[in-house]
C-alpha cells in the first residue's frame, strides 16, 4: 500500500515539476528516506 501512494506521488511530482520519468526512481528513493521506509534498489 505504501509504494502505491509514493508512486502516485511521484507520478504527480514528474506530471507538475522540472522532474522527468527517468527520475523516478531517484524521487521514490528520496520520498521513503524521508518518510523512514526502506530504500528500493534496482
Amino acid at each position: 500500500m505504501m509504494i502505491g501512494l509514493v508512486d502516485r506521488f511521484v507520478e504527480q511530482v514528474i506530471a507538475n515539476s522540472g522532474f522527468e520519468e527517468m527520475d523516478a526512481l531517484y524521487l521514490r528513493n528520496r520520498v521513503l528516506a524521508l518518510v523512514g521506509d526502506q530504500v528500493l534498489e534496482v
